[in-house]
Parts: C-alpha cells; sequence; structure tokens
C-alpha cells in the first residue's frame, strides 16, 4: 500500500527532471501520472474479483511481482512513450494489491486484533502518500528520477517473500468461478472515459466536444455495466441481499386473510 501510494505521489515533482532528461516539455508528461491513476481505478474493482475467485495471495503476490518488473522496465525508459507505457501498466499492477491488501489481513485475522491490523494497513497508505513527494524530489534532485522506480523493486520483493511464507491462502468460496470480461471491458471503458473527461476538462474546456463526449459516453457505459451485471450469471460486483421478508424478486410476500400479516 505504502508503494502505491508513493509512487502515484512521487512523480509529480520528477516530471521537470524526466523533461529535462528526455528534452521534451513538462506539459507532454502529465500521462505519466493520469495514466497510472486511470489504469489503477479502472481495474481495482476487477482486481478484487480476481482475488475472490483465485485467490487473495495469489493475486497479491502476482501485483507485487508485476510492479516490481514493471517498475524495472520504467526505470530502463529511453523515451518518453515507453515511460508513459510502462506507467500505465504499472497502475494496472497496484489495481492487484491496492483492493487486495485489506481482504488479505481482514481474511487472516479472525479475532480481536482485525481493526488494529486494517489500521495499520491504512496508516501505511497514509505514510506513502505522504513519503511521495519527498521521496521523489529528493531522488530526481540528489540521485536519478530511474532511482524512484528501483527503489521499488527490492519492497515488492520482500513482501511477496513474507507473503508467501506468512500468510494463508483465502478465496470467497460463494463467489462462483467465472470472471465476467464483458463487465470487465465496459466497466474499464466507462472508468477510463470519465476520468480522462475530468481530468482533461480543464485544458480541453469543460463545455467542449471532447470533455462532454467523454464524460457522458463513460457515465453511459457506467449504466450499461449496470444493467450487465443483473442479467449475468457472475458479476463482478455481488448483488444485494433481498431484504428480510421478501424474496429475491423484490416483492412483498402475500399477506394472511387472518392477522393481515406476511
Amino acid at each position: 500500500m505504502l508503494l502505491v501510494q508513493m509512487d502515484w505521489f512521487a512523480l509529480n515533482l520528477m516530471l521537470p527532471v524526466i523533461a529535462d532528461d528526455f528534452a521534451t516539455p513538462t506539459t507532454d508528461l502529465q500521462w505519466l501520472v493520469s495514466g497510472y491513476m486511470l489504469a489503477l481505478g479502472a481495474l481495482m474493482i476487477t482486481g478484487g474479483r480476481a482475488a475472490d475467485l483465485f485467490g487473495r495471495r495469489r493475486v497479491l503476490v502476482t501485483g507485487l511481482l508485476g510492479f516490481g518488473v514493471v517498475s524495472v522496465v520504467c526505470a530502463a525508459a529511453q523515451n518518453t512513450a515507453w515511460l508513459t507505457i510502462g506507467r500505465v501498466v504499472q497502475g494496472g499492477t497496484a489495481a492487484l494489491i491496492f483492493p487486495v491488501a485489506v481482504a488479505v489481513v481482514t481474511a487472516y485475522f479472525r479475532d480481536a486484533r482485525q481493526g488494529r491490523a486494517v489500521a495499520t494497513v491504512l496508516a501505511f497508505s497514509a505514510i506513502g502518500t505522504a513519503l511521495g513527494p519527498f521521496v521523489g524530489g529528493a531522488f530526481a534532485e540528489h540521485v536519478s528520477w530511474r532511482a524512484v522506480f528501483l527503489l521499488n523493486v527490492p519492497f515488492c520483493l520482500a513482501a511477496a517473500v513474507l507473503t508467501l511464507r506468512c500468510v494463508t491462502e483465502t478465496r470467497d468460496e460463494d463467489a462462483g468461478r467465472g470472471l465476467d470480461i464483458p463487465g470487465v471491458l465496459v466497466l474499464a471503458a466507462g472508468v477510463s472515459a470519465v476520468m480522462i473527461g475530468i481530468d482533461q476538462g480543464e485544458n480541453w474546456g469543460w463545455g467542449s466536444a471532447g470533455t462532454l463526449a467523454c464524460l457522458v459516453g463513460g457515465a453511459a457505459l457506467l449504466a450499461a455495466f449496470g444493467r450487465l451485471e443483473r442479467r449475468t450469471t457472475e458479476p463482478l460486483l455481488a448483488r444485494d441481499s433481498p431484504r428480510p421478508g421478501r424474496p429475491p424478486g423484490g416483492r412483498r410476500p402475500p399477506r394472511s386473510p387472518d392477522t393481515g400479516r406476511a
């Protein structure tokens, strides 16, 4: 959690140094931040669903190892396109960490320690948010912007090894066995469109055709996702259980003619 948050906020202060290194305007590098955020937000629900299906420990370790590998790829980037694609993929691997970390902790701690354990995870997330600008600025000025990415590698390896050694595998036994691929695609497209509209609205103009197309199109896709989830047998989001006294269809049971009660 600390790494995911730190990498998100560290890059803001590194953009001028990266721009000088690649001889490109800083304004052309905003997608290094936005792409990471976009992939993380668009795939977060999918990451949580995958953990329920395939095992929380497995998905978390996969995310950690992927995050470390892509960090090396970003550190070796030779141009802005390479680095931007790497950041988008890194955000996708972060989507396997961010929603799963708390689920692993709550599944592991079933006693009175659970609240303290979850609070510890969230505290390290906040620490990562606070450390991000400091680490990004310090490394960019005194070491190298590439070193910020390489810093992730030993932490990812240590976290993956400790997770494999100390954490038992858990999954949601009621989650089914299928991943709703159409739902994944529609949700990712809808969230991405909305986030792009919000992120670029100030540059494009809030009333521009591009901004409105992203916002309206994203909202339409999210509405379609809701309809799709109600029809599929393996939804990404668990359906609400019916309220007491009501069957799954939502209708009230017939009243008894004698008592007037259901």
